[in-house]
This record gives structure tokens, sequence and C-alpha cells, in this order.
């Protein structure tokens, strides 16, 4: 997957994470974080994992970036999804990032790397005609569903839950839960 051509439009603007992976024939070349459609069943393909918030993206970069593996928040429409596709047989499949797990009032890790994250999952076909401009809308349903998600963890005087556990843990410095 290579960051260049403006094959995918989104609306409302979307960020996801990549990494860059370059070769001597592909400088260009990066690796987009998804996470498998079906863990359990790893030929079910990859999806994408999209943010409506670039706050959301580069706090998940944060956390993903290890030594060697360092993540960057970037607009979707500058990353092509070609490859993704193809290797997924003409579908595109993405995660819209709503959140992330919380318990005790402390975000939730995963044991391999970065937080635990609250996902919906959706699909779209895409034929091999319409490859040069490829659409993802999130619908009114999936931005209700979004907003919804997001306004049942504020808390009390409107601050919004994750935002409000992070700026803790980054004051206090302390840890964040184990899965």
């Amino acid at each position: 997957m290579s960051l260049a051509h403006p094959a995918l439009h989104t609306a409302p603007d979307l960020y996801i994470l990549v990494r860059y992976h370059p070769s001597s024939d592909r400088p260009n070349y990066c690796r987009a974080l998804c996470e498998f459609v079906d863990p359990d069943d790893q030929r079910k393909g990859d999806g994408l994992a999209v943010y409506m918030s670039p706050f959301d993206a580069h706090l998940d970069a944060a956390f993903m970036t290890a030594p060697g593996r360092q993540y960057h928040s970037i607009h979707a429409a500058d990353f092509d999804p070609r490859e993704l596709i193809q290797d997924n047989a003409g579908i595109l499949h993405y995660f819209l990032h709503c959140g992330w797990a919380a318990s005790d009032g402390k975000l939730v890790m995963r044991k391999s790397c970065g937080l635990a994250a609250i996902y919906g999952l959706e699909s779209i076909c895409v034929d091999s005609g319409s490859m040069d401009a490829i659409d993802l809308k999130i619908s009114d349903t999936e931005l209700s569903r979004y907003n919804q998600i997001r306004d049942r963890a504020r808390v009390r005087k409107g601050e919004h839950f994750g935002f409000a556990v992070t700026m803790l843990l980054l004051s206090s410095g302390t840890q964040s839960s184990q899965l």
C-alpha cells in the first residue's frame, strides 16, 4: 500500500494509522493499521481501522508505536487502499473507531500492544472499475451509532470519558490495566 494516488474519498474526513515500510522498488510503501475481520478465521481478511477524531488517531498511534514500529496518523484520503481491497477479493472492510474500553476508570490495554478499542465493522464491495475512486461514506445510521456511543461515555461536566481518563493518565503517570 502506498501513499500517493488519492483513490479513497471519505465523508466525513477520516484518519488512519500507517507505518512506513519502504523498499528500493517502492519508496512510499506503507502498511495501515488493520484488524482481522474474524480473529478465529484470518482467511476472512483484514479491515482498515478508521477514526473520525484526529485526537483519537494520534492517541492510538502513540500507544501502538514501539521500537522499530512507529505509527503515524494521516488523512484516510491520502492512503491508497487498492492492495488491501485486492487482498480481500474486492471488499473494503473497515472498523470505525468509536472509543476505548475502560474498567474502574482506567483505559484497558491489549496484551499485544495498544489500547483496547471499541469498533464497528462495516464492509463495502468495490468492483474493479471503481478502484480509482473509492467512496467510503459513513452512513447516517453509523454516525448516529457513533454519536450515541460517544455521548454515553461522557462524564459529569460534559467531559469526554476517554479524554478525561487520558488526561488523568498523562498527568498522574498511572498505568492502564492489562487485558
